[in-house]
């Protein structure tokens, strides 16, 4: 888990840019959350009176274990994983790959060559809620090539 500092917290930092490195990946199974509260959710009105149809809950929850590049003493971070695109490989490869573990392991792939900071420099957009100001998440992760001399 992200450690907030204390000038994080004086100044309510909620979005940040990290550069991981020795990053690594786990998968937990995760409860779907009760359907009809969030049919309600989804139902209530939008901008514009557009519907919005529901996005499908994944039955996991994806994190990542790293170390911070500016803490030269980090004992490490345990994050979780919200990136939609993590997400949205699980259900398009699902009916690709119908072994469970198979596509779990093609989604650790995937990750874990976006992250591969030997040949990319990698960062992660880390984000929080103002509920939960001292739980930090993985909003997305930036990854171009490495440049070359």
């Amino acid at each position: 888990m992200y450690q907030v500092t204390e000038e994080e917290k004086l100044h309510k930092t909620s979005l940040g840019l990290i550069k991981p490195e020795g990053v690594s990946f786990l998968t937990r199974k995760r409860q779907i959350k009760d359907s009809d509260k969030r049919e309600k959710a989804y139902s209530r009105p939008r901008l514009f009176d557009k519907p919005k149809e529901p996005v499908e809950e994944i039955p996991f929850q994806f994190y990542c274990e790293f170390k911070r590049v500016s803490e030269p003493d980090c004992a490490g971070h345990t994050l979780s994983i919200m990136d939609w695109e993590i997400h949205q490989s699980y259900r398009k490869w699902r009916g690709i790959h119908r072994d469970e573990r198979v596509l779990l392991n093609k989604i650790k792939e995937r990750w874990m060559m976006m992250v591969d900071s030997t040949k990319r420099e990698v960062f992660f957009y880390v984000g929080n809620l103002h509920r939960f100001q001292d739980i930090f998440a993985v909003l997305g992760v930036f990854y171009p090539p490495i440049k070359r001399a």
